[in-house]
């Protein structure tokens, strides 16, 4: 319910997966969360849409390998139907003093 028919997620390294596509891979067992600690840093919101910018402390694989560490992210909100649903998210890994 979260995530929108149009839900469009970036990866790190530029892959584009749209709602269909993410929820497969989970579905597969190829893309694992077993963890994600969230802290957010900015929240901004206006009329209906609102951004989240944040890091995740993660714990997962991708196809057997490990994607754990930490990551920023930058969502985008949208309310709809009495609720917030996000429409987009990027994501890149931190890495060094970005961490």
């Amino acid at each position: 319910r979260l995530l929108p028919e149009h839900f469009t997620f970036t990866r790190p390294g530029g892959v584009v997966l749209k709602k269909a596509q993410l929820l497969r891979l989970i579905g597969l067992g190829e893309l694992v969360y077993e963890r994600i600690d969230r802290r957010y840093d900015y929240v901004s919101a206006h009329l209906n849409t609102a951004v989240v910018i944040g890091r995740d402390a993660v714990v997962g694989s991708y196809q057997g390998r490990d994607l754990s560490g930490q990551y920023r992210f930058c969502s985008m909100y949208l309310r709809a139907g009495g609720g917030w649903q996000v429409s987009v998210t990027h994501t890149h890994r931190l890495v060094g003093d970005e961490g």
